[in-house]
């Protein structure tokens, strides 16, 4: 209710002074052609008394008088007709941008909304899930290997929990005076050993893995950078892959620059979505309906990271479904 308020005191104030500028500008049209009546009156009357007492002014000087005063009112005229439009235009993109940083704050808000449902969830059910874990094997005598199982389980909680922080720290880290120490590193070493980190995931079959990473490949970038990135990545691919569990990850140099894509055959991402999908806090859908985990951060911070490495990063459509997200870093 109060954002509709708003709203409509916004836009009654933007009816409001293009009204009170229009009328301005009316208004002083009106006037002058007014002033330009009334001084040809008074040519007129002045012609009239210089004929009775006699002058006979000449015809010339009654053209030059009148021509003067024509030429004054078209001065005039283009000067409030100019001045309106100005101030038009100025008002115009003024209202604009304020619309637009409305529009964005309101997104921005609903974002932040979504994040605080999402993130609340996602340190929840970690914690639910490790609380579980442990009361089981407190209250009873389990086999080892059962043991050995629960354990695991409740490592891989903690390991989430603990990634979900750390992507929390790096935004806020992010948003502050930010600023990444840079060296040579050899990427293709950093892109296989990233790889191993989700080894288990694919030596078990869960997932398909194309890798084709060119050897000797070096940039000049920051390693717990480039290993966030590949892992934010490697992660939505993962999360977001559907019914086709596949992952193709490639390395190769292109001129001046290095080419990492990353590949899935997920659900896709809409063209009206790829140009929000980097925005801090944004997912797609509604946290009271979407399945899929996350808080809106790993793309954000993908993005940020290769902005501060120099580089570039767009998604493209995969054919004949899902997203390649391809970046581009320039080379040592």
């Amino acid at each position: 209710m109060e954002r509709i308020s708003v709203k409509t005191v916004f836009w009654f104030l933007v009816i409001y002074l293009i009204s009170s500028l229009l009328w301005w500008t009316f208004e002083h049209l009106r006037s002058n052609e007014m002033m330009f009546e009334i001084q040809k009156e008074q040519l007129q009357l002045q012609w009239k008394y210089e004929n009775m007492q006699g002058k006979n002014p000449s015809p010339l000087w009654w053209k030059e008088k009148l021509i003067e005063i024509e030429e004054r009112r078209i001065r005039r005229t283009i000067m409030f007709i100019t001045e309106g439009v100005v101030f038009l235009g100025f008002l115009l993109w003024g209202i604009f941008h304020l619309a637009n940083s409305f529009v964005q704050s309101i997104a921005l808000k609903r974002r932040q909304n979504n994040f605080l449902l999402s993130v609340t969830h996602e340190f929840k059910t970690p914690l639910a899930g490790i609380k579980l874990l442990n009361q089981t094997m407190l209250k009873r005598e389990l086999p080892p290997e059962l043991q050995h199982e629960l354990l695991n389980k409740s490592n891989h909680e903690v390991t989430r929990l603990s990634q979900l922080i750390d992507q929390v720290l790096e935004a806020a880290r992010l948003d502050a005076s930010f600023h990444l120490e840079k060296e040579k590193i050899n990427l293709s070493t950093i892109v296989a050993e990233t790889l191993e980190d989700f080894a288990e995931r694919f030596e078990d079959g869960e997932f398909e893995l194309d890798k084709k990473i060119q050897s000797g490949i070096h940039i000049n970038g920051n390693e717990m950078a480039i290993r966030s990135i590949l892992s934010n990545l490697i992660n939505n691919a993962m999360k977001y892959s559907a019914d086709e569990k596949f992952l193709g990850v490639s390395l190769e140099m292109t001129g001046d620059h290095c080419l990492l894509r990353i590949i899935d055959r997920g659900i896709g991402i809409s063209e009206e979505e790829k140009s929000k999908l980097f925005q801090m806090f944004y997912r797609i859908g509604s946290e009271e309906t979407r399945t899929t985990q996350g808080t809106g951060l790993g793309l954000y911070l993908v993005h940020r990271l290769v902005k501060f490495l120099g580089g570039s990063v767009e998604v493209r459509n995969n054919s004949p479904k899902g997203s390649i997200f391809e970046i581009r870093l320039p080379k040592v």
